[in-house]
């Protein structure tokens, strides 16, 4: 009621003209140039030159927006010079302070109740609305505010998660072995949602499947184009390395269907031998992260990838003879120092709906207590991971937001969810230290 009693008169702001289409076109002709150079191994440039045959793909991903089902809601009371705030937020600490600030009033009288989160993904991570609960209690004396968002509000003045081009070139020599791998990345970062930044990306956005890229190629570059935010860049689940995956993984795939090779084996070619990749010698660079972990500690183990992609397809009955219109598709991916493979079967209906009956996961997060904990998260992440494929993505026109609820920014629905997802879970002895869950299985 109270938010439909207000007059609003908008002002357009600086970022007016923002378009997708113009932007994404932008993005694509910066990484076709070079860019800054972040991870450079052998003589890539003598690599493409010999090259017998050269295979370059881009792949476009918009905005993504988290769109949880449970709207950002906040309750706040003013009492006694104090405030209590109630939400479901996923970093109550630095809501604290920044509501104790905003307030004027010392950090040990503002007190935050965590509530169950529901769906978050990154979102309540802002304590954006907390603030707006807390200001509008102290506006009417202390009395306590229940303020919720509506989801048009949510979907559409949200931290977004970054749109991107990755261009991917692959060289090949007269055996169709890859000789030559480079990978130019252009996406707006979130540092620009903290301070002012230069449109390039920093260390954790660039450690996400993009300098790490565990591949046996004797020259490898990775750069960087600029890119600058025309919006408020989120954490979403996953982070970049929602279209580093999906860039990475589909030029093996489109390489492997140029060759006539097994996708599943042309992959596992490409991980090469039994290793832990050596950073230096790899020509990572100097300030590359690895999930804030020690690399001595958690390095890249090819053989726990590989181990990972040879069970997900041997489950699901990798090479079976499929019905016409029906394929099976694999990926895998290392994040959050866990390793995750899935192969994907696939259906197109005689109109052209894709679905997908069944996906099979398999998981090495190392040791780990609550293996049904693990197979929710992996489950849920097969809808996310299928909605981010399939349906959602958010578009700017003159710098608005074009959707505004799920009938226009589409997820996965109960008439499209997979119908059986498996989820294998890699033993670990206590000395393989744990990885992450709860994202690694989106990208």
């Amino acid at each position: 009621q109270g938010r439909d009693a207000l007059t609003i008169e908008w002002e357009d702001g600086p970022n007016v003209s923002y378009n997708s289409d113009s932007f994404t076109k932008e993005m694509s002709e910066t990484a076709a140039k070079p860019g800054k150079v972040l991870r450079n191994q052998g003589d890539p440039d003598a690599a493409f030159a010999a090259a017998k045959d050269i295979v370059t793909a881009e792949y476009h991903s918009q905005h993504l927006v988290q769109a949880p089902m449970e709207p950002l809601v906040a309750i706040a009371r003013i009492a006694d010079g104090k405030a209590e705030i109630w939400a479901c937020v996923q970093s109550p600490y630095g809501a604290r302070k920044d509501i104790a600030e905003a307030l004027k009033m010392p950090i040990e009288n503002v007190t935050v109740h965590v509530s169950l989160l529901g769906g978050g993904f990154g979102r309540k991570s802002k304590w954006d609305f907390m603030l707006e609960a807390a200001l509008l209690s102290q506006k009417l004396d202390g009395a306590p505010v229940l303020l919720q968002w509506t989801r048009e509000d949510d979907i559409q003045h949200s931290f977004y998660h970054t749109t991107s081009v990755e261009r991917i070139d692959v060289a090949l020599d007269d055996k169709g072995k890859v000789t030559g791998w480079r990978h130019r990345t252009v996406a707006p970062s979130i540092v620009s949602t903290f301070k002012q930044d230069d449109g390039y990306q920093f260390p954790i956005e660039y450690g996400m499947g993009f300098v790490d890229v565990p591949f046996d190629v004797p020259h490898v570059r990775c750069e960087n184009g600029q890119a600058m935010a025309h919006t408020r860049i989120g954490w979403f689940r996953s982070v970049s390395n929602v279209q580093r995956a999906f860039a990475v993984q589909s030029a093996v795939a489109e390489v492997a269907h140029k060759l006539g090779r097994d996708p599943k084996d042309f992959l596992l070619e490409l991980i090469g031998p039994d290793r832990h990749i050596d950073p230096k010698a790899s020509g990572f660079p100097d300030d590359f992260w690895n999930y804030g972990e020690p690399y001595e500690e958690f390095p890249i183990n090819t053989a726990r990838l590989k181990n990972v992609i040879r069970v997900a397809a041997e489950k699901a009955g990798w090479g079976k003879t499929l019905p016409a219109r029906e394929g099976m598709g694999i990926a895998a991916h290392r994040s959050f120092a866990s390793y995750v493979a899935s192969v994907v079967h696939v259906k197109i209906d005689d109109d052209g709906t894709i679905r997908v009956p069944h996906v099979t996961s398999a998981i090495d997060c190392g040791f780990h207590v609550n293996p049904e904990r693990i197979r929710s998260q992996m489950e849920g992440a097969a809808v996310m991971g299928m909605s981010n494929a399939l349906y959602s993505g958010i578009t700017f026109k003159n710098g608005a937001v074009q959707q505004s609820n799920y009938f226009d920014y589409n997820v996965t629905r109960m008439s499209n969810y997979p119908q059986k997802v498996d989820v294998h879970i890699i033993e670990a002895p206590w000395g393989v230290h744990a990885g992450g869950v709860g994202e690694p299985g989106v990208p």
